[in-house]
C-alpha cells in the first residue's frame, strides 16, 4: 500500500499459506499473546518494512550501501534498547567474542547484502514468502541439532491437532511454491521468477 504495488492473487494465497504456515510452526494457542510473542510481531512489522523498501530501492550496485544502512540503524536502536533495558555488557570469554563476531558478520551483514542484491530483482510480496523460509529452517535445525520435537500437540480453532509443526512446515514451503510458480494476472506478469543457475 505504501507504494502503491499490485499484489496478485497467487501472491495473496502465498501470504495467507505462509502465515498460517508460521502461527502452526510457531505452535500458538488460542489465548497465546506472551510479551515474546507481541515482539515477534513487531519485528515481523519492522522486516516488512525492510523488504517493501529494499523492492523499491535495491540495485545490485547499491547492495553493500543500503546494508550498511540497515546495519547502522539496527545497530543503533538495538543499542539504544539495550541501554535502556539491563544495560550493555561485556561479553565474558572468547567463544563469546566469535559467537557475536558471526552473528553480526555472516549472519546480519552477508545476509543483508545476500538479500539487498536479491530484492533488486524480486518483488516485495516474493521476498517475504521467501524469507518465510527462517522459521522452517529454524525448525529443522532444532530437531537436527538441539533434539526438538516438532509432533507435539498445537491449536487450530480450539481443537487439538497433532504434526502441526510439520504441518506448518509444509504450508511455507507450498507458499513459495505458489508465489513462484502460481498463475500471474496483468502487471505481475512482469515480476521476474527466480530462475535456477
Amino acid at each position: 500500500m505504501l507504494f502503491s504495488d499490485r499484489v496478485g492473487r497467487a501472491g495473496w494465497v502465498a501470504v495467507v499459506l505462509s502465515a498460517v504456515g508460521v502461527a502452526l510452526l510457531a505452535q500458538a494457542g488460542p489465548t497465546s499473546l506472551s510479551p515474546g510473542s507481541l515482539l515477534t510481531l513487531g519485528g515481523a512489522v519492522c522486516f516488512a518494512g525492510h523488504i517493501a523498501g529494499l523492492s523499491q530501492w535495491a540495485s545490485p550496485g547499491n547492495a553493500y550501501g543500503l546494508t550498511a544502512w540497515s546495519v547502522a540503524v539496527a545497530t543503533l536502536l538495538s543499542g539504544t534498547a539495550a541501554l535502556v533495558g539491563n544495560g550493555l555488557t561485556v561479553p565474558p570469554a572468547v567463544a563469546t567474542w566469535q559467537a557475536v563476531a558471526y552473528l553480526a558478520l555472516a549472519a546480519t551483514c552477508l545476509g543483508f547484502v545476500v538479500q539487498a542484491w536479491a530484492q533488486s530483482a524480486l518483488s516485495a510480496t516474493t521476498a517475504a514468502v521467501v524469507m518465510t523460509m527462517e522459521p522452517v529452517f529454524a525448525a529443522v535445525l532444532a530437531v537436527i541439532i538441539g533434539g526438538e520435537a516438532l509432533h507435539h500437540t498445537g491449536w487450530l480453532g480450539g481443537e487439538a491437532l497433532h504434526h502441526t509443526g510439520w504441518l506448518g512446515g509444509v504450508l511455507v514451503v507450498t507458499s513459495m511454491f505458489v508465489a513462484e510458480l502460481g498463475p500471474r494476472d496483468c502487471c505481475d506478469a512482469l515480476a521476474p521468477r527466480i530462475e535456477c543457475c
